[in-house]
């Protein structure tokens, strides 16, 4: 009797366990979700720093890729290639020319964004507040959170 009652107790501690974990692979996304803008929080661990503070926005109905990074605006296309991965891709990023003291943060945002390749989300509701961009290598190389 008290193995039973003992297997019974792991068993539904088992099932709260799986049923208070709620992950975010639940969560149906859409290209849609990810439309607006979104502060960059870090570019491969560095936060990163500027006249203005970099953002990106995403156009999913025009393709659009939009925002500041720092000093110069920001521009480009967005590809959407498979839902169910989430695959994204920026394509064609590029700056306007201002000269500022620090170049070297606009670069480096500027070719990571032209090597993402998917993203995930952060979070269990909608609407999204924090999107986890990856390269190509499978690592995370942005982070971005909701204006």
């Amino acid at each position: 009797m008290k193995k039973l009652s003992l297997l019974s107790l792991l068993g539904a501690l088992s099932l709260l366990a799986m049923v208070g974990c709620k992950s975010t692979a639940n969560l149906s996304v859409s290209f849609a979700d990810l439309n607006g803008e979104w502060d960059i929080v870090n570019v491969n661990g560095v936060v990163p720093t500027g006249e203005n503070k970099p953002y990106i926005g995403i156009d999913s109905s025009t393709e659009r890729l939009f925002g500041h990074a720092g000093c110069n605006r920001l521009m480009g296309q967005v590809e959407f290639p498979n839902a169910q991965k989430k695959n994204i891709r920026f394509i064609n990023v590029a700056t306007t020319r201002m000269l500022c003291p620090d170049m070297a943060g606009e670069s480096e945002l500027v070719k990571v964004l032209n090597e993402v390749s998917r993203f995930e989300v952060q979070g269990t509701t909608k609407p999204i507040q924090k999107l986890v961009l990856f390269g190509m290598n499978g690592k995370p190389v942005i982070t971005l959170e909701r204006k």
